[in-house]
């Protein structure tokens, strides 16, 4: 693993993962203490990689500076940016003088991809085939990449087919060792969004390129509810933790029957709050009295004040609620909640939530999701959202109202009501 650099793209516009990743690409977002791209950072030196190229937009080259600091000094770390947001292809074509024969290409959310990547070096070294690629069963062609395959050989891949296209069910894992003879395809391929798909289809009718099955499933990250998951997958991996500088009130309640608490330095709970783990308490969060937190992370500041309830649920950096409900949701970076939200996270009918993203209603797949909000967006006092509502950033939804479906950016939203 140690000769096998790793790529991490995360050059993206992230334009569906609406309300979040405004300013940033979606793989700087802060889960559990710290950006998802350096869980996988982690995850990867843990598996024995050592030199890894991270591709960015330049919006984001200096937060990405920002993660080789306090690296072991056998981990390189190089920051690469790819001047338009041109696809993967194009992403992956900045590095092509820098890249030897073999190398592993991953998403920054792949927090647990490390052993996949031991997994492809050891089926490529056994069958010495040009590059192999990782696969699991989706129920759900259409919305992926798609392996059709023969054996252990990759025949073709198709891009988010059609039901009369192919009847395989193994979608991409997005997660590839790849080699150089690919990149020389690649080159030669004509530029668009799907170009790095185009060329890997060419490429595997002509060489020999080997799957593998991926005995857990990736997290998926296109669409912002989707953290929920990540969150979770993270919180359960967590140490059990007490900052020393952390403040915790003598009748205040930590159950870790379920899973791990992390207190991070400066945190407070105060008197006759409760968490039920696993959970994880930022630097200088604080829960206020008889507050409940359950199976949530607050990171850097953010506040929950007295007698709220929080859900699974993920807090960003300097998010405020108290006297509310939240369950099944996500506060964006400074977003102010006024006293009394209530968040409805289940449909009266119990059926699968479809918020809708760019015009186009998605499943979410989820039965529990509630409100997911961008940066510095306001709520009155005494608001309802219902379920699977996104608001955008900088929106202002004024007091006593009801809240559905998606927000455009900048809103405010409010009605006539006189006592509003």
């Amino acid at each position: 693993m140690h000769d096998t650099p790793l790529v991490i793209l995360a050059a993206g516009q992230s334009s569906r993962f609406f309300p979040l990743a405004n300013d940033h690409h979606k793989g700087f977002c802060a889960v559990a203490g710290k950006p998802l791209i350096s869980h996988t950072l982690e995850n990867a030196y843990r598996a024995g990689v050592r030199t890894v190229f991270v591709v960015v937009s330049p919006q984001d080259s200096l937060i990405a500076g920002q993660l080789v600091t306090g690296l072991p000094t056998d981990f390189t770390i190089s920051i690469v940016t790819q001047p338009m947001p041109l696809g993967m292809g194009d992403a992956l074509l900045q590095l092509q003088s820098q890249l030897p024969q073999h190398f592993f290409v991953v998403s920054p959310y792949h927090v647990t991809s490390g052993p996949i990547l031991k997994s492809l070096q050891k089926k490529q070294r056994a069958t010495q085939c040009s590059c192999v690629l990782a696969g699991e069963v989706t129920a759900h062609p259409k919305r992926y990449g798609i392996i059709e395959y023969a054996d252990d050989r990759v025949t073709r891949v198709i891009e988010k087919p059609t039901p009369s296209d192919t009847t395989s069910r193994m979608k991409i894992s997005s997660v590839y060792l790849l080699n150089s003879e690919y990149l020389q395809a690649l080159a030669a391929t004509k530029q668009s969004e799907y170009n790095f798909e185009v060329a890997l289809n060419e490429y595997v009718q002509q060489a020999n390129v080997c799957w593998i099955e991926n005995s857990q499933q990736l997290p998926t990250l296109k669409y912002a509810w989707q953290l929920l998951d990540l969150m979770q997958l993270l919180l359960a991996q967590q140490q059990p933790k007490r900052a020393a500088t952390a403040v915790i009130a003598k009748t205040a309640i930590l159950n870790e029957a379920n899973g791990p608490v992390v207190l991070a330095d400066h945190a407070e709970i105060r008197d006759f709050a409760k968490i039920i783990g696993p959970a994880y308490i930022g630097e200088h969060a604080l829960i206020g009295e008889y507050s409940f937190v359950r199976q949530s992370a607050l990171e850097y500041g953010a506040r929950v004040g007295a007698y709220t309830e929080v859900v699974r649920s993920l807090l960003h950096p300097e998010a405020t609620i108290h006297q509310s409900y939240l369950a099944d949701s996500i506060l964006g970076p400074k977003t102010t909640i006024g006293a009394g939200l209530i968040t409805a996270n289940k449909r009266f009918d119990r059926a699968i939530i479809e918020p809708v993203v760019k015009g186009v209603a998605v499943t979410s797949e989820k039965a529990a999701l509630g409100l997911i909000t961008g940066n510095e967006v306001v709520l009155g006092a005494r608001v309802t959202s219902m379920p699977g509502t996104l608001v955008g950033s900088g929106s202002s939804i004024y007091p006593q109202q009801t809240i559905s479906g998606t927000l455009a950016k900048h809103t405010k939203y409010k009605t006539n009501r006189e006592d509003s």
